[in-house]
């Protein structure tokens, strides 16, 4: 399975930042720990499969804000759920703040506001659509802004890395497959850990 994937690696040092705010849109303001001329060598990849989506990010240290200018100009109110896999996230939604240690998976909205900081980093994140994911809201809801505490966690996000792994290799054929029935997506509802998400 082809990802969609944008890369700043090819792009001169001086405009590599500016490369990677016009990716991500208006979603989100990032703002990098390095002075953004200095260079900003990152690279993500997503796999979109039927409601769902898999994000792979590796960039540098950076600050990433989403405020109510944001969620107004952008209502979107996905769920993702992120694991990084080498540096601390330090994390500010509503009133928490979290210390989320590497490998340890976390859930936010995106209808809520947000800061997240973290240093040089490749992290996996789930997409998940509220509209298509209607059943697991209360659970979802009630993680919002929390960690998933193992054993759970550690299931969770060993199944995120099988995902990363696998779908490269999906061939066209059961691609199509995937798409006309959601496969992932039902087999994200039937996991255990979505419907009874551990907080701590």
């Amino acid at each position: 399975m082809q990802a969609e994937t944008f890369s700043t690696v090819n792009v001169p040092m001086p405009e590599q930042f500016d490369a990677w705010l016009g990716w991500f849109g208006r979603i989100f303001d990032v703002l990098p720990h390095d002075p953004p001329h200095s260079g900003f060598r990152a690279q993500n990849l997503n796999w979109q499969i039927g409601s769902c989506m898999l994000s792979r990010v590796w960039a540098p240290a950076i600050r990433v804000v989403r405020d109510i200018t944001h969620v107004r100009r952008n209502p979107l109110d996905h769920w993702v759920i992120t694991s990084g896999r080498h540096a601390t996230s330090l994390i500010s939604t509503g009133d928490k703040t979290l210390s989320v240690p590497p490998g340890t998976p976390f859930v936010l909205s995106l209808s809520d506001e947000l800061t997240s900081e973290r240093l040089e980093d490749c992290r996996l994140q789930l997409y998940m659509s509220r509209d298509n994911f209607s059943d697991l809201a209360p659970a979802l809801d009630r993680a919002r802004g929390t960690v998933v505490a193992p054993p759970l966690g550690a299931l969770l996000r060993d199944y995120l890395r099988l995902l990363e792994r696998i779908l490269p290799s999906v061939g066209s054929n059961e691609l199509e497959r995937l798409r006309a029935c959601s496969e992932i997506s039902h087999t994200i509802r039937l996991f255990p850990t979505m419907r009874s998400l551990s907080i701590g």
